[in-house]
């Protein structure tokens, strides 16, 4: 205040409000962001306490299908031996699956011989669309050199 004068003095003070202004706004953004963070915090809080009261349900959901699962599989358990009866014996199994293998070798050969004719017939058909290409190249070239 010594040495300064009026106008500098009121530049001053004006410099001053202006940061008390922006100090007031930024307390204010602070309290807003502090409340929308406070609602974001306790929208979680509901979630995560909606989603704790889904979880025991499916638990105890799950431990009761558990409990049912294991009365089925001692009622399997107790049919299984009336069913080892009426299984294929080892002859009956060995004799399909080697009429099986037969006829998957056979399969084997005919996708092996119609590969090899369709891979000679791709041949010629590259071939003749080779000599095709080259042959509209050729008269094309002859077109315009001959302009």
């Amino acid at each position: 205040m010594w040495g300064r004068s009026g106008d500098q003095q009121h530049a001053e003070d004006a410099a001053v409000a202006r940061l008390l202004e922006r100090v007031e706004g930024l307390d204010r953004l602070t309290e807003a962001k502090f409340v929308t963070y406070r609602s974001l915090i306790d929208l979680q809080a509901e979630k995560v306490a909606l989603a704790l009261t889904a979880s025991d349900k499916a638990i105890t959901k799950a431990e009761a299908a558990t409990e049912r699962r294991f009365e089925l599989l001692n009622e399997f358990r107790a049919q299984s031996a009336d069913w080892a009866s009426r299984f294929a014996t080892r002859e009956a199994t060995e004799l399909a699956n080697k009429q099986i293998r037969e006829r998957m070798e056979q399969l084997s050969t005919d996708i092996e011989k119609e590969i090899d004719r369709v891979s000679a017939q791709t041949g010629r058909l590259m071939t003749g669309l080779l000599l095709t290409i080259v042959t509209a190249l050729i008269g094309a070239l002859t077109l315009v050199l001959t302009r």
